[in-house]
């Protein structure tokens, strides 16, 4: 499948903030210092109208999420799409989003977490390239901005006409959470990055597809998920236990792993395979789930790069 790439983003680029999940009413103070961040390096930012609004634990109704995004894309003044945050509820838009016009206009739209349910339909059904990558309040939102590393690779894939090239790890991550606009008025604590390694040998090739795992369950054989075949599957999660893991995994196994050729799992687990009975156990899992499979081989790299999107 060849999917459509988008225009890449200038200085002097308007980069429109969608809210296709989560409200963000409730932090005023992280939104205009992410606002500020991303204006300090050149680009003009634009608050869709519904952006900001609220609707119970949502950014307005599904209809309201979906026409933001249908109006960004459509915009001529408009070159990209940030999200502004993930969430629970960016699947109530699919069916409002008009995928032939945004195939039409094929703009840089980035996020992670929940907003998965957006980046893999647009991938399926409007055949255009997405991007997984910081939101609005949970990255630039930080104090003092982005992460470095996050910042860097952000500009290494948007602004410019050449593949990102090998991806390298940081060398520091965090896992603290603050509370928004409550305690986090100072930097988050970090911790140094274990190192990186595979469950498996051999080297596989293909294109990188993924996201949030429970979110891409929910998308599994629906018109929304693209094919996975021959994928190089990308999984970023926290909080899940083992048991989790495995059930979610089982399902895969009996369905081959939906022909992917490789899994890499954003998340720090390799570091602690050794020192983690639950970490332990979903390795064993792994394994014995790679063996098992005859008909494909893959290789699961563990890479840690926690806080780092």
């Amino acid at each position: 499948m060849i999917y459509n790439k988008p225009k890449k983003l200038e200085r002097g680029n308007t980069i429109a903030i969608v809210s296709p999940s989560s409200a963000i009413n409730a932090f005023p103070r992280r939104t205009k210092r992410a606002a500020d961040y991303l204006t300090s390096l050149g680009f003009d930012i634009k608050f869709m109208p519904n952006a900001a609004k609220s609707d119970g634990f949502s950014a307005g109704t599904p209809e309201e999420r979906a026409m933001d995004i249908n109006h960004a894309f459509s915009d001529p003044s408009i070159q990209g799409i940030l999200c502004s945050t993930g969430g629970l509820t960016a699947n109530g838009v699919l069916p409002y989003i008009n995928y032939e016009e945004i195939a039409k206009h094929p703009k840089i739209f980035c996020g992670f977490s929940d907003i998965t349910v957006l980046l893999l339909a647009l991938m399926a059904k409007s055949k255009i390239v997405t991007f997984h990558g910081p939101t609005l309040l949970p990255s630039f939102g930080d104090y003092e901005g982005a992460f470095g590393f996050t910042a860097d690779h952000f500009a290494d894939v948007v602004m410019k006409n050449k593949p990102a090239g090998t991806v390298s790890v940081a060398k520091e991550c965090s896992a603290e959470n603050l509370f928004w606009d409550k305690d986090d008025s100072r930097p988050l604590k970090t911790r140094s990055v274990e190192p990186v390694g595979s469950i498996g040998t051999g080297v596989e090739r293909g294109m990188p597809i993924g996201g949030n795992l429970q979110t891409i369950v929910m998308l599994f054989r629906t018109e929304y998920c693209p094919s996975l075949n021959n994928v190089i599957l990308f999984l970023e999660e926290e909080g899940l236990s083992t048991a989790w893991y495995e059930r979610i995994f089982q399902n895969w196994k009996e369905m081959a792993f939906l022909g992917v050729c490789g899994l890499l799992f954003l998340r720090d687990l390799l570091g602690a395979l050794e020192r983690i009975p639950s970490i332990v156990l979903c390795s064993k899992f792994l394994k014995k789930s790679q063996k098992e499979i005859k008909s494909r081989f893959f290789t699961m790299l563990m890479l840690d790069t926690q806080n780092h999107y």
